[in-house]
């Protein structure tokens, strides 16, 4: 039997024992499910941890595969889903984290909360493998909401921090082993994000991307992969098709005129690269959009939810 356990804040949820924790729970999937997910996005910054079972997700056209152990962040807004809709069989602990609004009673000082600010804003692994002991703070906070007492609280906000010391010390491992430092790594993205935007219809070269830290292509690969988790081709592609998707989706901009608009070669070739990251063709995606939102607007994730939520029991 496929169940949800959640505590957050839709009508039917239990309130979460701290501010900073949105939305918090455990799906244990049985019997999969398919076409059960659709794109959605949410506003807070997301944190999904595989138990069991495998997991295939996309985020923002480009797809993570998940194993047990792993973890993915998914950044506020960010658009998301599950390959094809489908929610394999397995168990996932998530959790949403509120970082807009300070609540007296987080129970954080300012720094404290600083800190916490500055490990999601600038949070630079996609997926990281947290292995199996990861998920102990997720269930213990799941049990202090299954009978709360006057410790409740606290003893939720113990493991709350449990777990973003451990993300910081991942994070801190996974650059280290890439051989990249945390602030070389957010200056790489930010200067290549800022260049890309600025001249994303004209032809961007390698080159180009290297002159910007006055390094050679091979010295500049390197570093972006490790600091990106890409090739900076596959990045640039990855942003070129991101913005090809805001096109389709807000404007009437024929095939032609997008491609010219994001300096590809052809239609042909705006094509291709567009349906090799999202599995849909620039046409089949912009019918996809307008079905999407006669349906289930992408911007009501309440409705999402609530959709995803239908095909489970409450434990």
């Amino acid at each position: 039997m496929n169940t949800l356990e959640r505590y957050g804040l839709r009508d039917k949820d239990t309130a979460s024992l701290h501010p900073l924790m949105a939305v918090l729970g455990v799906r244990h999937v049985t019997q999969a499910l398919d076409n059960a997910i659709a794109p959605h996005s949410m506003p807070f910054f997301q944190i999904l941890y595989v138990d069991e079972g495998e997991l295939d997700w996309w985020i923002d056209g480009r797809f993570y595969h998940l194993s047990p152990g792993d973890l993915l962040l998914v950044k506020p807004y960010e658009t998301q889903n599950s390959l094809q809709g489908r929610i394999p069989i397995g168990r996932r602990y998530f959790m949403q984290i509120n970082l807009y609004e300070q609540n007296e009673n987080e129970g954080l000082s300012q720094s404290e909360r600083d800190q916490v600010n500055k490990l999601f804003t600038e949070f630079i692994p996609r997926v990281l493998h947290m292995g199996d002991d990861f998920s102990s703070p997720f269930q213990k906070i799941l049990e202090a909401h299954r009978k709360p007492d006057n410790f409740s609280s606290l003893h939720v906000k113990s493991q709350l921090l449990e777990i973003f010391y451990a993300l910081h010390k991942a994070q801190e491992q996974h650059l280290h082993d890439k051989h990249v430092g945390h602030s070389d790594a957010i200056e790489i993205l930010v200067r290549v994000d800022q260049y890309i935007k600025e001249n994303i219809d004209r032809t961007i070269s390698i080159n180009n991307l290297a002159e910007l830290f006055s390094l050679s292509e091979v010295h500049f690969r390197r570093k972006f992969l490790a600091a990106s988790g890409l090739s900076p081709l596959k990045y640039l592609n990855h942003k070129k098709c991101n913005e090809a998707r805001r096109l389709l989706s807000e404007t009437n901009k024929s095939m032609s005129e997008i491609a010219a608009a994001l300096a590809y070669s052809s239609s042909q070739h705006f094509s291709t690269s567009f349906s090799k990251a999202f599995a849909l063709s620039p046409r089949e995606y912009r019918q996809a959009v307008k079905d999407a939102q006669q349906q289930q607007p992408l911007s009501k994730t309440s409705d999402v939810a609530a959709h995803i939520a239908s095909h489970f029991t409450r434990t």
